[in-house]
C-alpha cells in the first residue's frame, strides 16, 4: 500500500475520471465486450472502474497511515473506502448482470458522491495544516514500511511513512 504516495494515487484516479467523463458511453451504456457495445463503452467503463479503484485505494492509504494522521481522519478514510468499494462494485455487478440498472446507476452515483465528499474532507484537513511540519509544506502520505514499527526518519534519510516531512 505504501509503494507510492496518496497524491500519486489521487492523480491517477483523477486522470481516469477525466477520461471517463470525456469518453462517454453510447446510448444505454452497454457492458463492454457484449453485443451492441463499442470501443467507446470499453474505454468509458474501464476508466471509471480504474478511477473508483484508485480512489478507494487512496482512502485506504490514508486510513492505514501510522503517523501524523489522526485516528478520526483514518477512520473516516477507511469508512469512505469501504462505502465506495461496496457501492461501485454492487453498481457495476448490477450493470454486468443487466439487472436493475437503475439501482446500479444510483449506487455508482452514491460511490462518486462519497468519494467527492471524502476528497473535500481530506483536502480541507490538509489545507488546515494536517500534514504540514514546522517550516515545511504539506507532504504526500505513505504507509510506514512493513516491520518498521512506525519508526520514522527526517531529513536525508527519507524513510518516513508520510513522505519527506514526518514527526
Amino acid at each position: 500500500m505504501g509503494a507510492w504516495s496518496v497524491s500519486a494515487t489521487l492523480s491517477f484516479a483523477g486522470t481516469a475520471f477525466v477520461l471517463a467523463s470525456r469518453v462517454t458511453c453510447t446510448d444505454g451504456c452497454p457492458v463492454p465486450l457484449t453485443a451492441g457495445s463499442t470501443v467507446q463503452d470499453l474505454v468509458h467503463v474501464s476508466a471509471a472502474a480504474a478511477g473508483f479503484a484508485a480512489a478507494a485505494w487512496a482512502m485506504l492509504q490514508v486510513g492505514r497511515a501510522r503517523t501524523r494522521v489522526p485516528v478520526g481522519v483514518r477512520w473516516v478514510s477507511r469508512a469512505a473506502a469501504a462505502a465506495v468499494a461496496l457501492c461501485s462494485a454492487a453498481g457495476g455487478l448490477l450493470s454486468v448482470a443487466a439487472y436493475r440498472t437503475d439501482v446500479g446507476a444510483l449506487l455508482e452515483f452514491a460511490a462518486m458522491s462519497i468519494g467527492g465528499l471524502w476528497l473535500a474532507f481530506f483536502a480541507g484537513w490538509v489545507a488546515l495544516g494536517g500534514l504540514a511540519s514546522p517550516g515545511r509544506g504539506a507532504v504526500a502520505v505513505r504507509e510506514a514500511p512493513a516491520g518498521s514499527g512506525g519508526v520514522q526518519c527526517r531529513g536525508d534519510d527519507r524513510c518516513g511513512a508520510l513522505g519527506d516531512a514526518v514527526a
